[in-house]
C-alpha cells in the first residue's frame, strides 16, 4: 500500500511537469540561475572565509638582514630571535629564494634581475604565537644587530583583515536578499502552475480529496523543479571554479584557493537542502492562498 502510494504520487507529480511544460521550464530556469547566483555567492563566501582564517595564520613577520652580514652573524640574529618570547617559528629565506619566488609568482620578466643583479636582501621569516602580541615582538626584533628592517605589514595586514570581514557581511546581506528573491519567483511561477488546474483541484476537493493529498503532489512538483535546478546550478558554479578561478585567477604568495574536493559536497549539499526547503514553503504558500476547501 504505501509503494502504491509512493508510485502514484510520483506519477502524478511528473504529469503535472509534463502536462505544464512551459511553466515546468520557466520554473526550473528561474530555480537555475537564482541558485547558480547562490551558488557563486556561497563559492565566494566560503573563499573570503579561507582567505580570513590565511591571513590570521600568514601574519609573518618579515626581517630583512644587512647586506655585511655574513653567515655566522645571520646565525646569531637568528638565535636572537628564537630567544625572544612569542616565537614559534623562523626560517631564513635567502634573497636567492626570494627572487625565486618571485619569478614564480610574478612571470619571467623579474627573471633579468637573478645573479649579481638581486636587489632584494635575506631575510628571516618570524611566526609568532599569539597575533595580538605582534607590535611587541616586532619592537624587540628592531632593537637586535644586524637588522635593516623588520615589519609584518602594519596597516596592510590589519586593513586585508577589515576588508574581508567587510566582504562577508556584504555577501550575507546579498545572500538573503537572493534567498527571498528566489523563493517569491519559485512562489508566483508555482501559483501560475495552480492556477490552471483550478477546476481540476476543485473537483478533487468536493469529491473529498485532503489538504495532503492534494498538497503532495505538488510539494514534490515543486522540489523536483528546483532540485533539478540546483544540482545543474551547483555543477556550473564548481565547474567553473575548477577551471577558471583556480588555474586563472593569481593570489598571493602564502595563500591558497578553498580545495575543490571540500567545496563540491558543501554546494551540493546547500543546493539541494535549500531546493527543498524554498520549494516546499512556495509550493505550501502557492496552494494555502489559491485553493479554497468546502466547509
Amino acid at each position: 500500500m504505501f509503494r502504491y502510494r509512493i508510485k502514484k504520487l510520483w506519477k502524478e507529480s511528473w504529469q503535472n511537469i509534463s502536462r505544464h511544460r512551459f511553466l515546468s521550464i520557466m520554473s526550473w530556469l528561474v530555480a537555475a540561475i537564482s541558485l547558480l547566483f547562490f551558488s557563486l555567492l556561497v563559492v565566494l563566501l566560503l573563499n573570503i572565509n579561507h582567505f580570513s582564517q590565511q591571513a590570521k595564520e600568514n601574519i609573518q613577520i618579515q626581517v630583512f638582514v644587512n647586506a655585511t652580514a655574513d653567515e655566522p652573524r645571520i646565525q646569531e640574529l637568528e638565535q636572537g630571535i628564537q630567544s625572544l618570547g612569542n616565537i614559534t617559528n623562523v626560517t631564513f629565506v635567502s634573497k636567492d629564494e626570494g627572487m625565486k619566488q618571485m619569478v614564480e609568482q610574478y612571470g619571467s620578466a623579474f627573471e633579468m634581475l637573478e645573479g649579481d643583479t638581486n636587489p632584494l636582501y635575506d631575510q628571516l621569516t618570524v611566526e609568532v604565537a599569539d597575533n595580538s602580541q605582534i607590535q611587541a615582538t616586532l619592537r624587540q626584533i628592531r632593537q637586535l644587530p644586524d637588522v635593516f628592517q623588520a615589519t609584518y605589514g602594519d596597516e596592510a595586514a590589519d586593513n586585508l583583515l577589515s576588508g574581508l570581514r567587510s566582504v562577508q557581511v556584504a555577501g550575507f546581506v546579498i545572500l538573503a536578499i537572493t534567498l527571498l528573491f528566489t523563493g517569491l519567483i519559485l512562489f508566483a511561477t508555482l501559483l501560475m502552475s495552480i492556477k490552471t488546474r483550478q477546476e481540476e483541484i476543485r473537483t478533487r476537493t468536493l469529491l473529498g480529496a485532503t489538504r495532503g493529498y492534494i498538497y503532495r503532489p505538488f510539494f514534490l512538483q515543486s522540489v523536483l523543479l528546483t532540485g533539478l535546478g540546483g544540482l545543474v546550478a551547483g555543477a556550473i558554479a564548481l565547474g567553473g571554479y575548477h577551471r577558471f578561478v583556480t588555474n586563472w585567477v593569481r593570489i598571493p604568495i602564502g595563500y591558497n584557493w578553498m580545495g575543490f574536493s571540500t567545496l563540491v559536497p558543501c554546494i551540493i549539499g546547500a543546493n539541494i537542502l535549500l531546493a527543498i526547503i524554498i520549494g516546499g514553503m512556495s509550493a505550501s504558500m502557492a496552494i494555502r492562498s489559491s485553493i479554497k476547501y468546502p466547509k
